[in-house]
This record gives structure tokens, C-alpha cells and sequence, in this order.
């Protein structure tokens, strides 16, 4: 119960001030335009870098701050809240998962990136629902491709998820090494880039494991802790969309009255409010157990739920706005837009209902254990 209150406190604190440091960045016009509405991810890079984030979860002996799951899941949600783009979950993530069992060539290549000077891109063919083995590890090469990557176009380093014959493993690569092509894909939501990354006979790169048993035990919790801090991103979302809802409601005007008094309008908003607070329990939940306890099966309900939710609220979110919501000038659909964006990577609620009514077939998950 104290290292609950401990790790609550800790949260809170590192949450308050990247809030109190974004509300003041964002203030500034020419900066929320750049971030906003051109999407430019290096804009806050360095702020970011400058307040540890990308250290949270790297244990201190790798120059990290050695924080928990809660931590980043905390700072992830602030980070949809405010509507920062960038692969922050995966230069966050990443490195927290790996440096705790890296061998020294790895530690090595990522030590830049805990520090902001490198960009990550993990490239995972689970996170876009690509057969595993699209991207294959044989006789020491890689060879394989992958659509829709996340800012695979601004990384320097690739963390790569690859099939092997002993199971998945993770290896990294540098985005410039012979055999590796990247080509970046037109985007539909100006907050996320993606990428096709192309592997040709890749030899130049360093398992993350050198052990097939370690490796799949990495390749599952990179999966499982990604798929819960991304739930908590489209959680910070999902309360942004509420906040900005309730106080609409509170301003616009029909009758008479602000629309926020009709019965319909309340409803509405009270059924967000329950969904939103749902999540953040849920959630908040998956983190407490840490980066090594993360349950693959709890993971993939977290991005399942979210990924509803969030769009369920969005939609809700929409309908309260009225016909400005749906104009390009308003702010509100960026947020809308960047939450379908997120909605599939790493499967939504119908991915999620699928895998896990096969495993329940199949008997690999006992729900009542």
C-alpha cells in the first residue's frame, strides 16, 4: 500500500509538470500551429528530451530515471491530451523494455535515444496486423517488409520485430544500413506519418537477446506494454474530447440557455463521462504491474476497450459540437482524426475480441483461473 502511494505521488508530480510545460508551450501560437496543424514533430522534441521522458522507464544504471509503467502510462495519456505527435510511446517504451536484459552492442546503440538524439521506430508486422512472418530472421539476415510504420521515415534506429525459427526476436537496426529501404506513405492525418519499411538480406544488425527464450519473452512484453501505453495515450484523447465537450455545452447558447441544460445533451455527455472513466480505471489497472508483469491477454483487452472508447466518445464528441465540429477550422477533429489513426495499430476491439475468443477455444486463456 506505500509504494502504491509512493508510486502515485512520483506519477503525479512528473504529470503536473509536463502539463504545466506543454499548457505554456502551446500557448504560443506559432508553436501550436507548427504542432497542430503541420504535424511537426520536432517542435517539442527537445522539451521533451529535456524533461526525461524518453528516460522514464530506463532503469537508472542506463542514465534512465528508472520509473514505473504508471509513470509513462501517466505522461502517455497527457501526452494525447495535448495532442503531441511524434513516436514518443515507442523512444519511450523501447528502451525501458530492452535495457533491463541488452546485450552491450544494444545498450550501446540505444543509449542516444533515451537522451532524444535518436529517433525509434519499431517495426512490428503484429502492430498492422501483417502476417508474423512478414518480416523474417534466417541465417542471420532479415529480410522482409512492413506498411504503415510509424515515423519510419524520421528514425535513425529500427526496432524490429522479426520471425525466426525459434520464435519472434528482436533486432536493431540502423535505418541507413545496406538492404534497408524506406519509403514514406501518403497520411490522411497530418499528426502521424507511416512508412513502408523494406528489408533486403539485412546482415548488419544486433539481437536484442541472445537466447531464443529471452528473445520471444522480450518480443511479448515490448508487444504488451506497447499496446498499454498506447491505450493510455488514446485515453488522454478520450479526455480531452469529454473536457472539450462539457464546456462547449456550457458556452453555446439555443433558446435561450446553454445547450449543456437540455436533457438529450446531458445524457450524452454523461454516457462519455462514464466511458471515460471506465478507460482511465482500466487503464490505470494494466500499468500497476509494471513493465515485467504486463499481461499479454490484459494488454490486448486495455487497446481493445480503448480503441472503442475512444471513438465512441469522439463520435459523441462530434454530435454535441453540432455542424462546426465537422469544419476543418475547428480544432476538435484533430483529435478525432489522430484516435482513428491509433484506433488498429497494434488491433482495435474486433482484433482484440477475435484473438481472444481463439485462445479461449483453444484453451490457452483460462478466464476464470
Amino acid at each position: 500500500m506505500v509504494q502504491t502511494a509512493i508510486a502515485g505521488s512520483v506519477q503525479d508530480e512528473v504529470v503536473a509538470a509536463l502539463d504545466e510545460q506543454l499548457t505554456r508551450l502551446l500557448a504560443r501560437p506559432e508553436v501550436r500551429s507548427a504542432v497542430h496543424e503541420e504535424g511537426r514533430r520536432d517542435v517539442l522534441w527537445p522539451a521533451l528530451a529535456d524533461a526525461g521522458v524518453f528516460a522514464l522507464g530506463v532503469p537508472e544504471a542506463d542514465g534512465g530515471l528508472g520509473l514505473d509503467l504508471e509513470v509513462v502510462s501517466g505522461v502517455a495519456a497527457q501526452l494525447g491530451r495535448y495532442l503531441v505527435p511524434g513516436p514518443i510511446v515507442e523512444q519511450t517504451v523501447a528502451p525501458a523494455v530492452l535495457l533491463a536484459t541488452c546485450a552491450d552492442p544494444v545498450r550501446a546503440a540505444l543509449a542516444p535515444a533515451v537522451q532524444g538524439d535518436r529517433v525509434l521506430a519499431v517495426v512490428d508486422p503484429q502492430a498492422v496486423g501483417d502476417a508474423e512472418d512478414a518480416i523474417a530472421l534466417r541465417d542471420g539476415r532479415l529480410d522482409g517488409r512492413c506498411d504503415l510504420v510509424r515515423f519510419g521515415a524520421d528514425a535513425d534506429l529500427l526496432v524490429v520485430v522479426a520471425a525466426s525459427d525459434a520464435g519472434p526476436a528482436i533486432v536493431l537496426v540502423d535505418a541507413d544500413a545496406y538492404g534497408v529501404t524506406i519509403t514514406e506513405e501518403e497520411s490522411l492525418e497530418p499528426l502521424t506519418r507511416w512508412a513502408s519499411v523494406r528489408f533486403e538480406s539485412v546482415a548488419e544488425h544486433h539481437a536484442a537477446a541472445a537466447d531464443p527464450a529471452t528473445a520471444i519473452l522480450l518480443a511479448e512484453r515490448l508487444r504488451a506494454v506497447l499496446r498499454v501505453v498506447f491505450a493510455a495515450q488514446l485515453t488522454g484523447i478520450a479526455r480531452h474530447l469529454l473536457e472539450e465537450s462539457v464546456s462547449y455545452t456550457a458556452r453555446r447558447e439555443q433558446f435561450g440557455r446553454p445547450i449543456g441544460s437540455f436533457q438529450a445533451v446531458q445524457h450524452i455527455l454523461a454516457d462519455m463521462c462514464v466511458d471515460v472513466l471506465a478507460l482511465e480505471a482500466l487503464c490505470e489497472q494494466s500499468a500497476e504491474v509494471g513493465f515485467e508483469g504486463v499481461d499479454h491477454v490484459a494488454a490486448l483487452v486495455a487497446k481493445g476497450v480503448a480503441s472503442r472508447v475512444v471513438r465512441a466518445v469522439g463520435e459523441s464528441a462530434l454530435q454535441v459540437h453540432g455542424g462546426i465540429a465537422f469544419t476543418a477550422e475547428f480544432e476538435l477533429h484533430r483529435w478525432f482524426l489522430h484516435a482513428l489513426a491509433l484506433e488498429t495499430h497494434y488491433g482495435d476491439a474486433q482484433h482484440a475480441a477475435i484473438t481472444l475468443g481463439r485462445a479461449l477455444a483453444d484453451g490457452e486463456v483460462q478466464p476464470w483461473a
